[in-house]
This record gives C-alpha cells, structure tokens and sequence, in this order.
C-alpha cells in the first residue's frame, strides 16, 4: 500500500522553522512535538536559510538608490543651511536682510 504524503502549510512551515531555530532542544525533539520527520524539518530550515541570503542580493539595487537620494538629498540640505546662514548675517545676493519670525 502507498504511503500518502503528507502536505503542510507554508505558515505551519515558517512555525515549524522559527520553533526549531529559536530552540534549545535537539531537532529531533522538536521534529516530534512538531509531528514532522527530522528530515522534513531540516529541509525547511534550509530552504529558509537559502531564502535569507537571497533576499539581501535581491534588494541592493533598491537599497544603492535609496541611499544616492540620501546623499543627494543631505547635500541639499546643507546648502540651504549655508544659504540661511550667509541670509541672517546679511551677506545673502543685494545685501538684503533676511528676518526670521520667532
């Protein structure tokens, strides 16, 4: 007789992974209480791992634009404050004085 395999959630999976992980107990233990085999659990933990490390590689070129705007946008920032420094001590273009309200 075929033995009928099993199917599990992915959000019992991400459970199983995280109780796993996060555990001082032997895999094995866990895999029990779980009501997976060992070698199921682990191939989650590993799928998970692999799914960590692809994740980071995957974003960089979003995370290398996010921190060009971020310079971009600090150099702005300290050219107004220079802007507003030589404004207040009136040395701005036509000698004009700038008066902040406080």
């Amino acid at each position: 007789m075929a033995q009928v395999r099993r199917q599990y959630s992915p959000k019992f999976r991400e459970f199983a992974v995280e109780v796993a992980t996060q555990s001082a107990s032997p895999l094995c233990r866990v895999a029990d209480e779980l009501g997976v085999k060992r070698t199921t659990l682990s191939s989650w933990i590993a799928a998970a791992r692999r799914h960590q490390v692809q994740t980071p590689r995957l974003r960089a070129p979003e995370v290398a634009a996010l921190q060009k705007k971020i310079e971009r946008i600090s150099a702005e920032r300290d050219a107004l404050a220079r802007v507003l420094v030589l404004c207040v001590q009136g040395k701005g273009s036509g000698g004009d004085r700038v008066q902040l309200d406080r």
